[in-house]
């Protein structure tokens, strides 16, 4: 009998179905997605140094993305589907507590600051 928690059971089973190519190809389609949209519009906010960010907006925003970013979150991205719709939901709301500092941010980049 394994000491692992069946959640870990599962995970490990699921990462050997795991198939770069396919993610590979299916990335393309990833990228006309509004989520994608928004992580590179979080990125280049907190990626500006002309840009003065709140320390809070900041923190949020760089954990949501570091969120996106690594594999094994609250639902491993690598489970087809589901392993994206995690980061997208995390994305959607750091999206709407940090409107204020979005749209000024849009508004920075319209005024040609940048």
């Amino acid at each position: 009998m394994s000491t692992n928690p069946p959640n870990v059971e599962k995970i490990s089973e699921l990462s050997h179905t795991y198939n770069a190519q396919q993610t590979a190809a299916a990335m393309p389609s990833y990228q006309k997605k509004s989520w994608f949209s928004d992580f590179k519009l979080l990125y280049e906010m907190i990626s500006e140094k002309k840009f003065q960010l709140q320390s809070t907006t900041m923190l949020s925003v760089g954990g949501a993305l570091a969120y996106v970013v690594l594999p094994t979150d609250v639902v491993p991205d690598f489970i087809p589907l589901m392993g994206w719709v995690d980061d997208a939901l995390v994305l959607k709301i750091v999206m709407d507590s940090a409107k204020g500092e979005i749209n000024r941010f849009r508004q920075f980049k319209v005024n040609g600051i940048l």
